[in-house]
């Protein structure tokens, strides 16, 4: 009984606990890897490859789950849908579905073939965080955040499905399961990385707290409810040194890990946004030429309206959060260049700074997927792209 109560029972006092909720969920929808760490003292060698095998088996059941949902799509739009649509209909539907099933089956598929990548990940933040912040509450919070984003986010998917079903009068049918499941999983993924890069963000900016309160040698300022004073030691520059290195290298883990995932989520994203802006404009050309059922049309209006922000959310929070990263990192070399113009300083000290300011402008920190850097720029190209290619349809 105890050992079952112990299973059961954690402390919101590391980042991986803090984390749990989108953990256990990504676990249900294939996502992640039944174990994260292997502990040698709790779980023995063979034990832990049975799980591996367990998780690997679990994840391509998923894949070939979304594979078949994908297929019978297909099929029955093929013979029921298409032969009454248009060429650009039918055209821009069939690349949106294609890379809306391709998401969580790629996502699924990296959890598997990269699966030390997110170890290496979740265990340097574990460590990082360990290093430099020292109240708990943090992870509390994180905690439910997590919760919070997960409940919301279900709410919002079949929210904007039971609006379309009660809008446009159709009985719900298969398909629209269809996609409130693959658009479960690949919104799951959204926030496995957007709170992986809020966090590593978050250390940056504690790290520039450290830095920031030597600069003014008459007030204090508080970090996560501890009082830091004025003078920076040699070693503490070293550690922080450190923490900032270890932050660019689980960046770097960060940005291979979820490269194809973002590729193809800003891909489907955009398609997506691009056919029912199609749809959206129909229907308010619809309700123009109209004289009766304005409130259905006007309801079908709103539907499609609620769609295209959650689309543009999505590219949106991916971008702000890697935006928000980059620019939180890259304000440690202005504090160190700061410090360094006090005459004051011992030659240790300057020293361990010259050396931080060496490695801070040499490894400039950038969220990317290798094709393209995830910031503002991301959300603002999508918008227009999308417009541009309305455009071209429309004609």
């Amino acid at each position: 009984m105890n050992a079952l109560k112990n299973y059961f029972s954690f402390k919101l006092d590391n980042f991986v606990t803090a984390i749990s909720p989108f953990y256990f969920v990504s676990k249900l929808l294939g996502l992640a890897p039944l174990v994260l760490f292997k502990n040698s003292s709790r779980i023995r060698n063979c034990v832990y490859k049975m799980l591996i095998i367990l998780n690997t088996l679990y994840s391509l059941i998923i894949a070939s789950f979304i594979v078949c949902l994908c297929g019978y799509h297909f099929y029955y739009f093929k013979g029921n849908v298409y032969p009454y649509t248009s060429p650009n209909t039918t055209i821009s539907d069939v690349s949106s579905k294609l890379l809306l099933y391709g998401t969580p089956l790629t996502c699924i598929l990296t959890s598997v073939i990269y699966r030390k990548t997110l170890t290496d990940i979740l265990q340097g933040l574990h460590n990082a965080s360990q290093k430099i912040i020292t109240n708990d509450s943090l992870y509390v919070k994180i905690f439910f955040i997590c919760v919070f984003e997960i409940i919301l986010a279900n709410f919002l998917i079949f929210g904007l499905y039971g609006l379309i079903i009660l809008t446009w009068g159709m009985t719900p049918f298969k398909f629209f399961y269809f996609e409130t499941f693959v658009h479960v999983s690949a919104l799951v993924v959204d926030f496995q990385f957007v709170s992986i890069v809020t966090f590593i963000r978050y250390l940056y900016k504690t790290i520039n707290k450290r830095l920031y309160s030597s600069i003014d040698n008459q007030y204090k300022i508080y970090v996560n409810e501890f009082t830091f004073y004025k003078k920076l030691t040699s070693e503490e520059i070293y550690k922080l040194k450190n923490v900032y290195k270890d932050l660019y290298e689980i960046v770097q883990l960060n940005n291979g890990y979820f490269r194809w995932h973002i590729v193809l989520e800003t891909t489907s994203t955009f398609m997506q946004l691009v056919s029912t802006n199609l749809n959206w404009v129909i229907v308010i050309k619809a309700y123009l030429d109209t004289t009766d059922r304005k409130e259905l049309y006007g309801f079908r209006i709103i539907s499609m309206g609620c769609w295209v922000l959650f689309y543009m959310s999505n590219i949106f929070s991916m971008g702000i959060s890697g935006h928000l990263c980059r620019k939180e990192a890259n304000k440690t070399l202005t504090l160190i260049h700061k410090i360094l113009l006090n005459r004051s300083l011992i030659p240790r000290l300057s020293k361990e700074l010259e050396s931080f300011a060496l490695f801070a402008s040499t490894r400039k920190v950038q969220v990317t997927n290798g094709i393209f850097v995830i910031d503002m720029t991301l959300f603002h190209s999508v918008l227009a792209a999308s417009i541009v290619y309305l455009t071209i349809l429309l004609q």
